[in-house]
């Protein structure tokens, strides 16, 4: 990167506090104890590496609200060598956020006593965004790529591929966790027991917009396992993964509520593509699930030609899982154009493509992953430059927290709604800059249901939606 695009990082960088810059060979655990809220930690490219067992960086309360980041088209790494330990280590509570962006993690090795659960990052009790990573090759007893236990976490623009637990949550295992994804891809992570890609234990979750393929379970859910809790799952596509056992696709166990929409499950490998066991039954709607090995669904009626569900082959066109399409130049149209459960631009994946020429989606959303293009969006897979709002948890009972990552520069204001587009709460003068969020508790009058949330400022304009239980 040229000097001028360089200094023009660090000038934008400076705006939320001051600016640490280091580079290889230097102690950079050390530097980030000197940072506190709203200053930015930034690693110029290079690999980072360190002889002391001890975790490359570890970050506690008086880092709330710190950015540590690097270039986005040529990140730092962060390499655990595998040495026991965790690459990154998050020890909470934290206040506000503390950002990990533009890195790759690799190399951890938590499968000590002392070290146990999240071999690339570690986090407890934490508030922490994760974007832009590729987080890969690491190992945990819990956890391969990342083990979070309480707290929140949000992930976006990230890929874990080739992590290992040697328990359960190959890529990301979530314990007690407020979890929030969007455009991740867990691609040939393995555990030995659950969750080839993702384990979750009594967790939050809301994930959208995110690619399983290639991961494999020792027991159950080759791609998710899901043991109680509430999760929300929109705009997957699990395809190619296996489970020795129960789930190749997803494990799901005696949850409180699980809904999955507008994804595609095909091709995995165990006792049925979607696996339950619970007296809560998870809700489907406009989801393929197609030739999965013993069953596509099983402990659980069959959902298809019901709700938009449907069960044949999605076409897909490449390795990338993207969708055949005569307007993209294939020979036939993908069964899942135009077939997910709303408007593509009611929802995250708007401006998003599951075609060959990237062409974004338009009308009724397509099911199943949608990827960036440079040409046609403006947003770079390595980058983090659009502005994304983050509700969690979603669904809720109680309240949420409303964030926008990276942040808006000036006050914005909040304006809620109705399914019928009754206005239900206007909140002016909102601080989202980077590490603050807003937090929502509807008045015990508000009968539930679902939320749309629209956020404005000079320079700002983001849409999103929330789900109130009652």
């Amino acid at each position: 990167m040229r000097t001028a695009e360089l200094l023009l990082i660090l000038s934008a960088l400076s705006a939320f506090g001051r600016t640490l810059t280091v580079s290889p060979g230097d102690q950079i655990a050390d530097s980030l104890l000197t940072l506190s809220q709203g200053d930015t930690l930034f690693l110029t490219p290079g690999t980072y590496t360190s002889s002391l067992e001890q975790p490359l960086l570890t970050a506690g309360p008086e880092q709330s609200g710190v950015v540590i980041t690097s270039q986005p088209q040529n990140r730092a790494i962060l390499s655990g060598q595998k040495i026991e330990r965790s690459v990154i280590l998050l020890e909470g509570p934290f206040t506000s956020d503390l950002v990990l962006e533009n890195l790759v993690i690799t190399g951890g090795n938590a499968t000590g006593t002392g070290s146990f659960s999240g071999g690339g990052i570690s986090a407890g009790e934490s508030k922490a965004v994760v974007s832009n990573c590729l987080i890969t090759g690491n190992t945990a007893l819990i956890g391969g790529g990342i083990g979070a236990e309480g707290g929140t976490l949000h992930i976006q623009y990230t890929t874990l591929s080739n992590n290992e637990a040697l328990v359960t949550g190959g890529g990301i295992d979530l314990y007690a966790c407020n979890f929030s994804g969007f455009l991740l891809q867990f691609l040939n992570n393995t555990s030995s027991d659950d969750g080839g890609g993702l384990n979750s234990y009594q967790s939050t979750i809301t994930l959208s917009n995110s690619l399983f393929t290639g991961n494999y379970s020792g027991d159950d859910g080759g791609a998710i396992t899901v043991l109680q809790g509430i999760s929300y799952f929109e705009f997957l596509t699990l395809h190619a993964n296996e489970a020795a056992d129960d789930g190749g696709g997803m494990r799901i166990h005696t949850i409180d509520s699980v809904a999955v929409l507008s994804s595609i499950i095909t091709s995995n490998l165990g006792k049925g593509g979607v696996n339950v066991i619970s007296d809560n039954k998870p809700y489907f709607s406009h989801v393929c699930c197609w030739n999965n090995t013993y069953a596509n669904y099983h402990g659980m009626t069959d959902p298809t030609g019901t709700n938009g569900n449907i069960s044949t082959d999605p076409i897909f066109t490449d390795t990338y899982l993207n969708l055949s399409q005569t307007a993209a130049g294939q020979t036939s149209d993908s069964p899942c154009l135009n077939t997910g459960h709303t408007w593509v631009d009611e929802t995250p994946v708007n401006s998003l493509s599951t075609r060959t020429d990237s062409i974004p989606d338009a009308g009724m959303a397509d099911m199943g992953f949608h990827h960036i293009n440079q040409n046609q969006t403006g947003i770079s897979p390595h980058t983090s430059s659009t502005v994304r709002l983050i509700v969690s948890p979603s669904p809720a009972r109680t309240g949420t927290r409303i964030t926008l990552f990276p942040g808006a520069d000036t006050p914005v204001t909040l304006r809620l709604y109705d399914t019928s587009g009754r206005l239900i709460h206007t909140q002016n003068e909102v601080d989202l800059s980077r590490g603050n969020s807003w937090n929502w508790t509807p008045g015990m009058n508000f009968p539930g249901g679902l939320v749309f949330i629209l956020i404005t400022g000079p320079e700002t304009t983001v849409t999103g939606k929330v789900v109130i239980l009652r």
